[in-house]
C-alpha cells in the first residue's frame, strides 16, 4: 500500500493517527488557553496569527531545522509544530514504531500538560473573580434597597 507516494502498512497507521492526535492536543490546549482569557475576537485572531506564522516558519516545515541559523532554531523549540514534524517523520517516512520517536512525543505532552494546566489556573482565577464581582454586586443592590425603603 502506497500513501502520498510513501510504501505503508496498514498497521502503521494507528502509529501515525496517534501522532497526529498527540499534535492536535497540543495546539488545541493553547488555543483554548488564548480564547479562555481573550474576549475581542479580532485581538484573538491577531495573536493567533502571531503565533501560526512563527510556527510553520520556524518549526522546520518551510525550511530544514538543520540549516537554520541558532536563533531561529531555538524560537523553533517553543512550538509543538516542531516535535510533531520529527515524530511524524520518523514514523510515517521511515516506519519506526512510536518508541523510537518518544522523545518528541514527550514534548507534545508536555506542551498539552502545560497548557491545559494554565487554562485550569486560568478557570480557578475567573471563578474567584466573578465570586468576588457577585459579593460586590450584592452589597451594592442591599446597599440600594435600604436606601428605597428609608425614602
Amino acid at each position: 500500500m502506497h500513501l502520498f507516494g510513501v510504501p505503508f502498512e496498514p498497521m502503521g497507521m494507528w502509529d501515525v493517527i496517534k501522532v497526529i492526535f498527540l499534535f492536535t492536543l497540543a495546539m488545541e490546549s493553547i488555543s483554548y488557553l488564548l480564547v479562555l482569557n481573550i474576549n475581542n475576537s479580532s485581538i484573538l485572531a491577531a495573536i493567533i496569527t502571531l503565533i501560526v506564522l512563527p510556527a510553520f516558519m520556524y518549526s522546520g516545515y518551510m525550511v530544514p531545522f538543520e540549516q537554520m541559523a541558532d536563533l531561529p532554531n531555538k524560537i523553533g523549540g517553543w512550538f509543538p509544530l516542531r516535535y510533531y514534524l520529527k515524530a511524524l517523520y520518523l514514523v510515517f517516512n521511515h516506519h519506526q514504531p512510536l518508541t523510537a520517536a518518544q522523545p518528541f512525543l514527550n514534548k507534545l505532552w508536555n506542551f498539552s500538560g502545560l497548557f491545559f494546566s494554565l487554562s485550569a489556573i486560568s478557570i480557578f482565577i475567573g471563578q474567584i473573580e466573578r465570586k468576588h464581582r457577585m459579593k460586590k454586586h450584592n452589597i451594592e443592590n442591599n446597599k440600594l434597597n435600604i436606601q428605597e425603603i428609608q425614602s
